[in-house]
């Protein structure tokens, strides 16, 4: 399973530069589970178009052991092209949460 990560990809989140010049992600409204549309600037995001569901990360990981499943693998990468490229605030945070399980 690979979804947006949800820690960092929730309802009225967004990019922001702090007093020191440095862009970082301002998280709103966590535990806010609900369809969202992204209010980004960009009118061909797919946030924009389609929106998203949010989920807290236990919803997730509840999800995975209500269903019988067993937990193998977790991951967090890292978007390494955002060091540079437009998103470059993405950096030190992921972008995506992965979980690889298995049949109990």
């Amino acid at each position: 399973m690979c979804v947006t990560h949800p820690c960092f990809y929730s309802p009225e989140s967004s990019d922001v530069v702090d007093d020191n010049g440095v862009a970082v992600r301002e998280v709103r409204n966590y535990f806010k589970v609900s369809f969202w549309v992204s209010n980004t600037s960009n009118p061909k995001s797919v946030r924009v178009k389609v929106g998203a569901h949010h989920r807290t990360m236990s919803a997730y990981l509840n999800a995975i052991t209500d269903a019988g499943l067993v937990l193998e693998r977790t991951g967090e990468p890292q978007d390494v092209d955002a060091v540079t490229g437009p998103v470059a605030h993405s950096r030190p945070t992921p972008l995506t949460f992965m979980v690889r399980c298995r049949k109990a």
